[in-house]
């Protein structure tokens, strides 16, 4: 038997394969449209380098398959894609591939219950049913809708599931459930509201033991199916979940259902209205649990860890520069609070006692250690980036070496940058915090540091645009450290009076930076003296600035 998959490394694609796989016999075969070749150890696997642009490049593969299990596109709900190119026209490819094929069994298709959503005089007091009438109100779900309708006049064999909530391990940071999960970490006011509106849901390991069941499986030809097991409403899913996390039970204010208002509005306020207080995304199909031999499920109240434990909250902190300074407070004191560090270092001497966490040894000036570290970071969640580290040498443009002058620019500018463009997509699907360390010196011209003091400059505006261009995606902050006490002073050669007075200690800004990434603001200056400083030059002609910084700067040769 061979079987041809799309979407096998997302999200429901992984857990799917790991079913499917102790289900088949050692002959058979599993054809996987992969965009990345992944690491695969069982032999039954084929993996074909391409896209779903470019499905019919596998024509050959496809007709040698008896299954064809269709579970990629763009699942993220909403109208800001150009859905069709992702989720129709490669259905349409696939089924006209299909319609030549002479072994074919069963196209399995995973639609969504937005491909139905409910009409516009629908009360939403009765489930929805294989019998609804679709009516997407998403462009997402009309692309759904869409490739429903042209495999349906296809002819050939077919199975549509139409997955409602689906919720597991590595699900996606933006999802309904792991939403939630984010929110009563955050402390969200939502989650005191007792929502009344209910959704149905399944675990996606129910749903991947279903689509194994489609194998042999003649009762579910040509048929459509909505995919729930358990239906809940939204404030018990919060009371859940708040009790998992902070075990306790939450206190609850119940919020009237308003029906007699929402049952009339609902086709022109947003969903994510609409479901709090009607029971729109609800939906029951007998025929479901029945026709593919679902006996045993799993339930959110028994399995919300699940999700808990790779939401983004429990995520890993990458700290570079970890090894001393900042850095180094930086992870004693994440350390203590039990959160998961990946920690890089040219030098990780001084990390022996952080061995339960991933320590990394990297050169952050070479592109390809870059290259590789990135690889080695894109197994793990990524709760926030902290690019720490940096380095600076004092001396006038004729005094620095080109040595050092190479070393500041591709340590305090080149990484921050190609390590954070490496890491991107990843970063951006995460939804993970991206935290910069610049400095006070950013903001002044600064006479014999001046390859420091512009590549802290660069660090700053470098770091404030890529808050606007990533704001719908990740939060990005920007954390300016007046001078502190650290082994920095000593490398870059520049004097320190006694035991660091009138510098900060790292132990301040450790705290600073870990209170910034549970705050509000996103461009922090640190150092009360430096900001008043900062404040006074701003009114001071620029060659009068340059004048008092370079004298102020003297003082220390």
């Amino acid at each position: 038997m061979n079987i041809f998959i799309t979407g096998a490394t997302g999200f429901i694609g992984k857990i799917f394969l790991s079913y499917l796989l102790p289900a088949i016999k050692p002959e058979d075969r599993c054809y996987l449209l992969v965009r990345k070749v992944a690491r695969f150890e069982d032999k039954r696997i084929v993996q074909l380098s391409g896209s779903l642009e470019d499905i019919t490049k596998f024509e050959k593969e496809i007709l040698n398959c008896e299954y064809v299990f269709h579970l990629a596109g763009n699942a993220t709900y909403g109208n800001d894609f150009d859905y069709d190119k992702v989720n129709f026209e490669p259905t349409v490819q696939i089924v006209n591939i299909l319609k030549n094929s002479r072994r074919l069994k069963n196209f399995i298709f995973t639609s969504t219950i937005g491909a139905v959503d409910r009409t516009k005089n629908d009360d939403c007091k009765n489930p929805l049913s294989v019998q609804s009438v679709p009516n997407p109100v998403s462009l997402y779900g009309k692309s759904k809708l869409k490739s429903e309708e042209y495999i349906l006049k296809s002819g050939i064999p077919f199975t549509i599931i139409r997955p409602t909530w689906v919720y597991g391990k590595n699900m996606r940071t933006n999802s309904h459930i792991n939403k939630f999960v984010s929110m009563v970490y955050q402390k969200s006011f939502a989650l005191r509201l007792n929502f009344p509106g209910k959704v149905s849901l399944i675990h996606v390991d129910d749903l991947s033991k279903a689509l194994v069941n489609c194998l042999d499986n003649d009762r579910i030809i040509n048929k459509i199916y909505f995919a729930g097991t358990e239906a809940l409403s939204i404030g018990d899913i919060f009371s859940i979940i708040y009790k998992k996390i902070n075990n306790e039970e939450a206190v609850k204010i119940n919020v009237p259902r308003f029906h007699f208002i929402m049952k009339r509005a609902h086709s022109r306020i947003p969903l994510t209205v609409s479901l709090l207080f009607l029971d729109y995304l609800l939906a029951k199909d007998e025929n479901f649990h029945n026709d593919f031999n679902l006996k045993e499920i799993k339930v959110l109240s028994e399995s919300v860890d699940d999700v808990i434990s790779t939401n983004i909250n429990n995520g890993f902190w990458i700290i570079t520069g970890a090894n001393s300074g900042i850095g180094h407070e930086l992870a004693k004191k994440l350390d203590a609070l039990n959160k998961k560090l990946i920690l890089i270092d040219k030098d990780t001497g001084n990390l022996d006692s952080f061995k339960e966490h991933l320590i990394l040894k990297a050169d952050l000036s070479n592109f390809n250690e870059l290259v590789e570290l990135s690889n080695t970071i894109d197994q793990y969640k990524i709760f926030c980036l902290i690019n720490n580290a940096g380095v600076g040498f004092r001396g006038s443009l004729k005094e620095i070496s080109v040595e050092k002058i190479k070393k500041t620019v591709d340590v305090n500018v080149c990484y921050p940058v190609i390590f954070t463009k490496l890491l991107l997509d990843k970063l951006m699907r995460d939804e993970s915090i991206i935290v910069n360390i610049a400095s006070s010196i950013a903001y002044n011209p600064l006479p014999y540091m001046s390859i420091y003091s512009s590549s802290k400059a660069f660090i700053s505006n470098w770091s404030e645009s890529l808050s606007y261009e990533l704001k719908g995606s990740n939060r990005v902050i920007t954390i300016s450290p007046s001078g502190t006490y650290t082994n920095f002073q000593k490398n870059a050669g520049v004097k320190v009076v006694g035991n660091g007075e009138g510098l900060l200690s790292p132990d301040y800004v450790a705290d600073s930076i870990i209170r910034a990434v549970s705050g509000k603001k996103d461009i922090i200056i640190l150092g009360f003296k430096t900001r008043m400083l900062l404040m006074f030059s701003k009114f001071l002609p620029r060659k009068m600035n340059v004048h008092l910084w370079g004298k102020l700067f003297e003082n220390l040769r």
